[in-house]
């Protein structure tokens, strides 16, 4: 996954978007089902 630093530091934000939707999907589902978060 790419950290949050990495992704300001890239210019393309298409990329940008997707992972970081990604990323807080999954802590979202992580966090209803009462799992620690990574």
């Amino acid at each position: 996954m790419t950290s949050p630093l990495d992704a300001s530091t890239s210019t393309t934000r298409s990329v940008e978007r997707p992972c970081h939707t990604a990323w807080r999907v999954d802590v979202v589902q992580v966090d209803r089902g009462g799992h620690l978060l990574l």
